[in-house]
């Protein structure tokens, strides 16, 4: 607790089976409650379980990453409740291209540039290129029968289809709407928020977590480096080092 107190960012580092969550709920209820804490997960039931050990603090809300942005995206745009179809970059590759096989890896490079913040301030500009350079840094096996340059230009295509559809959104779309139109009017002045798994944090995650650091909220990250499962979604096995030189962790 006083580490929390005295630096704007901390990393706390520990291996599997080492008590990381329950380090963190026991940093959370040691501070004080009139704190307005905010706790950020990867997944659901992370999220439910440190839930259930903070029941009864009411200055305390625990979301997954994905459920925050969601929130946040509808009070920007009240549609983007619509979720309509939670594969849009997928739909619309499909109506271009024939292949399954071809349209699933578009679909998927799209999605992924969404995650990575292409076409943000900073951020590689989403050209035929820099969806081509994907697929030597992320799973992403071009099948037969495309080539790479048509790969490219076909993610463009769909990338532009996507920005323009504003009928549907999909799971990437709620925190990149986030990342580039800022923290909608209203939200909560935190004074700490905890991000569990932090090396599991992806471009369009740390843009958010920019966004509410620069509120004065202090962030405490919970990681091990040694660990990373989330690299279909952005984040990479140098996620925690990424972390200790955005923030001087």
């Amino acid at each position: 607790v006083q580490a929390l107190a005295a630096r704007d960012v901390l990393m706390v580092l520990a291996r599997p089976g080492t008590g990381k969550t329950f380090t963190l709920v026991d940093c959370v209820q040691a501070l004080p409650k009139s704190s307005r804490i905010l706790v950020l997960t990867f997944g659901t039931k992370a999220a439910a379980e440190v839930r259930g050990k903070l029941a009864g603090f009411g200055n305390v809300l625990v979301k997954t990453f994905h459920a925050l942005a969601k929130g946040m995206a509808e009070t920007h745009y009240p549609q983007a409740s619509r979720e309509v179809d939670p594969r849009k970059a997928w739909t619309h590759a499909k109506a271009l291209i024939q292949n399954v096989g071809a349209h699933y890896v578009v679909a998927s490079a799209v999605s992924l540039a969404m995650d990575l913040g292409f076409g943000l301030p900073g951020a590689p500009v989403p050209d035929g290129q820099t969806f081509a350079a994907l697929t030597k840094h992320y799973p992403l096996r071009v099948g037969k029968g495309l080539k790479l340059d048509k790969f490219g230009e076909y993610c463009v295509r769909v990338w532009n289809a996507c920005l323009a559809d504003t009928d549907t959104f999909d799971y990437a779309d709620y925190g990149y709407i986030v990342a580039r139109d800022g923290l909608p009017p209203g939200t909560p002045q935190y004074d700490h928020v905890f991000i569990d798994e932090g090396q599991d944090t992806n471009e369009i995650q740390y843009r958010l977590l920019d966004l509410l650091w620069a509120t004065g909220a202090r962030m405490t990250f919970f990681g091990d480096d040694k660990q990373a499962i989330y690299g279909f979604r952005g984040a990479c096995a140098s996620a925690i080092e990424a972390i200790q030189r955005r923030y001087n962790a």
